[in-house]
């Protein structure tokens, strides 16, 4: 029998990455590199020019319904755009650390998450035309299974993180 001494603690083989766990990484790095581009951009939108086509579309008054005012509709896509980015640079730095094989990672990542679907929510109720509000919220639930998918396909791999 083999007797464990502070010599043979050090021979121990670095942890490797699972595959799968990589893929995943890759994917977040992709999908929310794309949305921190998104936010940016939002922020560089002509945004009354945006509100004018919505509010000047013909026929539009039977599915507008109450639109939010001018105010109202560029605080809540500034909001959204700021977050927007925010929850992307969360979701990044949370796949770097699990990349890195790291735990922490997934809880920032689980916090981006959280937070994404949350404002989503609050900015549709503001945003979408009553009559259109079910788009914008189907879109949100979409969102969210997807979310949800990635952070039970991460929550497999913590058994491989520190």
């Amino acid at each position: 029998m083999e007797e464990t001494t502070l010599d043979n603690l050090g021979d121990e083989q670095p942890q490797q990455r699972p595959v799968f766990l990589t893929v995943l990484c890759i994917l977040t790095w992709v999908g929310s590199g794309i949305g921190f581009l998104g936010g940016l951009v939002g922020f560089f939108t002509n945004q009354a020019e945006n509100y004018k086509e919505i509010i000047n579309t013909p026929g539009a008054e039977d599915i507008m319904g109450t639109m939010a005012s001018y105010e109202e509709y560029l605080f809540w896509t500034n909001l959204s755009n700021g977050i927007g980015i925010l929850v992307a640079a969360l979701c990044i730095f949370g796949a770097v650390f699990m990349y890195q094989l790291k735990k922490n990672g997934f809880y920032i990542y689980l916090g981006g998450c959280v937070l994404s679907t949350a404002i989503s929510f609050l900015a549709m109720s503001h945003l979408m035309p009553s009559g259109l509000a079910w788009v914008g919220y189907i879109t949100v639930i979409l969102s969210t299974l997807v979310s949800v998918a990635f952070i039970v396909m991460y929550g497999v791999n913590l058994k491989h993180m520190k």
